[in-house]
């Protein structure tokens, strides 16, 4: 009898009927929001800890592999992994086991340093001497590699790569995300951090420095306030960080740029591809072929340049396409 009083006076008040509806409509949106939508996106998205301890055991992994390598990994892939791997059971997680995916990101080569010595009657003698080199592979990769170990499955590869699509800090087991649109407070010139997916091309720079200060495309100039295409995009580095040849190819110039860009290495690729690395400290190779990720130059503030950063450029056939189409 009340439902039945209750019907009847919405029939009678349509108005009120309506404002009653959309409510509930909109509680059992947010209702779906909070209790299933937000939790899925977070466990697609972000490798889930039940506490700043299991975070640690990446954290202090990948802190243990560049101690040794002088190689910064990003210990968030290294979680991503696991994260797949365990079904985010991080209870069977420890610092040994996030170190003990360092062959999967770190490539050892054993080279030999050619030298010459002179003894003390003034004459010369073969003193050359091996050491290791290490390199940061790719990571697909290191993907690949675990599919061929076993460790994950091929259709396992998407999850992985679905967890390092957002840069993420945590502090006291709480996760937050980092970068995104206009984070850098610039008045939205900057694209913030992203998590770089290799794919053909590798990333110019070490894998955990993304910060694009200036993204690809027309902008006004710093210096000369003059609007134009701004033909590549702006890694923010620290002085002397690795730079790296994105695709195999030959350097076809490795000097001084006088139309602002400083120091500069041009490597020529396959089907009309060039990539451009200006604003150099210093030269690491000058000359010859070059492989995806060798070492080729040291980051800097050389030319026309506001702050020290990476101006990677790309070109096909001599028209500049925007570099980040590569690593989306």
């Amino acid at each position: 009898m009340l439902k039945l009083k209750l019907i009847l006076s919405m029939l009678d008040n349509p108005e009120k009927f309506l404002k009653i509806f959309l409510i509930a409509i909109a509680v059992l949106a947010l209702f779906i929001n909070l209790f299933i939508v937000t939790p899925t996106m977070f466990w697609k998205h972000v490798p889930m800890g039940k506490s700043q301890a299991e975070y640690d055991y990446y954290l202090k992994g990948a802190e243990q592999i560049q101690e040794e390598t002088g190689i910064a990994v990003n210990w968030q892939y290294i979680m991503a992994i696991d994260a797949v791997i365990l079904d985010h059971n991080f209870r069977k997680a420890s610092q040994e086991r996030a170190y003990s995916y360092k062959p999967y990101f770190i490539r050892e080569e054993i080279i030999t340093v050619e030298k010459t010595c002179t003894n003390d009657k003034g004459e010369e003698y073969d003193c050359s001497y091996t050491e290791t080199v290490y390199h940061l592979r790719p990571f697909d990769e290191t993907l690949q590699m675990l599919v061929d170990d076993r460790h994950i499955k091929p259709d396992q590869i998407q999850d992985v790569m679905d967890k390092v699509q957002y840069v993420i800090e945590v502090t006291d087991g709480k996760v937050k995300f980092v970068g995104g649109p206009d984070e850098d407070g610039e008045s939205g010139d900057g694209i913030g951090e992203f998590q770089p997916v290799t794919g053909t091309m590798g990333w110019p720079t070490e894998n955990h420095i993304t910060r694009i200060t200036s993204p690809f495309g027309w902008r006004t100039h710093p210096i000369t306030g003059v609007k134009k295409l701004h033909r590549g995009m702006d890694i923010g580095t620290p002085m002397n960080t690795n730079v790296y040849a994105a695709l195999d190819g030959e350097i076809t110039k490795a000097g001084w740029d006088s139309s602002g860009g400083g120091n500069t290495v041009i490597i020529r690729h396959a089907d009309g591809m060039v990539t451009k690395y200006m604003h150099l400290n210093s030269f690491v190779i000058r000359s010859g072929s070059v492989k995806a990720g060798q070492l080729i130059a040291k980051s800097g503030n050389t030319g026309g340049s506001t702050g020290p950063h990476l101006h990677f450029g790309v070109e096909i056939n001599g028209e500049p396409v925007d570099p980040m189409m590569y690593y989306r």
